[in-house]
């Protein structure tokens, strides 16, 4: 099969996907831009996209050739509206009736302005709902929020970002004998990334666990650095690239992602695959990830008995993670959420659109 991708940068989250999915079919990735530069500030760097052939920034008339040369591939978006080339392709395409599938995050649903963005993914619906096969959507926020927005239930799949899988270090694992958890976070020091109040939490249980390291940037840098100046087990420890963040899960128990939204939340998958337990907000889409039992647990804002400070101390109750638990959590990541798994997932829901097998046979690998 030909498939023709349509982002706006090269991502790291989709790299392992479009690699794997090159190895059976062609594969075209047209981007607005190499990468922006907020994910050049979070240590981003271009991906192995394996076979994938890349066009960046292309005009009006390479978009148009590129459509025609491609009239029967599945053409896949990144949005409908979200980025400008991406929707102008996206127009051309409809207005050919060719087969459609669009990458789609959980819009913010609560308050005046979820009101409003529920509003303006009906209209789109109305516009377009007709013309998309697929609506891959990440988490189970977002298949709540286009059920919402009156997209058919029968056209909505389980999506999520995806990477690369890296070989687990034995080697690299280090407890240094303690007693305690260690726990990690990565990503923007900012609002809505919620981390001073995992700071607070973890200040009212100092002797629960050896240490919070955080890893990151963003506005309230300052802040984070006056509130944890005279605390001896939390470090902030800059910013770091994504491949040093990588070497480093291995000597930590659990990631916190305390996000109040996160369409998705990749530092999930990058714990899992090193074999950390999680903790994530039920507003992340890749909690869908975590099950309560071994992978960690999704926290709740809403239900007292499920809030972010009762829901950590139960896991740091929980101790270190031992080499076996950790090496089962991290097979779990191979058969679930690698190229390999992702990449068979795709194609089924490929064989969906066309006809070939129902929307009930097709399950995302990560919830069967």
């Amino acid at each position: 099969m030909q498939f023709v991708f349509w982002q706006n940068i090269i991502s790291i989250h989709q790299s392992t996907f479009l690699s794997t999915l090159s190895n059976r079919h062609s594969i075209l990735l047209v981007v607005e831009q190499r990468l922006d530069q907020e994910r050049k500030g979070d240590g981003w760097s271009i991906p192995d996209m394996g076979k994938t052939k890349i066009i960046v920034a292309p005009d009006d008339k390479t978009i148009d050739n590129l459509i025609l040369e491609n009239k029967d591939a599945v053409h896949v978006f990144s949005g409908i509206n979200a980025f400008p080339m991406v929707y102008k392709a996206f127009k051309k395409v409809v207005a050919l009736d060719l087969k459609i599938l669009v990458y789609v995050e959980p819009y913010v649903w609560f308050g005046i302005k979820g009101f409003f963005r529920r509003l303006k993914y009906m209209a789109l619906n109305l516009c377009y709902g007709k013309n998309i096969d697929g609506l891959l959507v990440t988490g189970q926020t977002g298949r709540r929020c286009f059920l919402k927005a009156g997209f058919e239930k029968s056209k909505i799949f389980d999506w999520g970002y995806f990477t690369a899988q890296r070989a687990f270090n034995e080697g690299a694992i280090s407890n240094e004998n303690r007693q305690k958890p260690a726990i990690l976070y990565v990503g923007r020091i900012d609002c809505n990334k919620n981390i001073l109040s995992l700071v607070d939490i973890c200040l009212k249980h100092v002797g629960k666990y050896a240490c919070l390291d955080i890893i990151g940037a963003g506005p309230l840098t300052d802040l984070l650095i006056k509130k944890i100046d005279r605390a001896e087990d939390i470090k902030y420890l800059g910013s770091k690239t994504n491949n040093e963040v990588l070497d480093l899960m291995c000597r930590y128990d659990i990631l916190v992602l305390p996000s109040l939204y996160d369409g998705w939340g990749a530092v999930v998958n990058e714990a899992l695959q090193n074999g950390m337990r999680v903790i994530a907000s039920e507003n992340c889409g890749a909690s869908v990830l975590l099950d309560g039992k071994d992978r960690g647990e999704a926290f709740s804002f809403v239900n007292k008995e499920k809030s972010l400070e009762k829901i950590l101390l139960k896991w740091l109750e929980k101790g270190t993670v031992s080499l076996a638990d950790r090496q089962n959590i991290a097979e779990w990541t191979r058969y679930s959420i690698s190229g390999d798994s992702v990449a068979a997932y795709f194609e089924k829901i490929c064989s969906c659109i066309s006809g070939d097998c129902t929307h009930n046979e097709v399950i995302a690998p990560w919830l069967s």
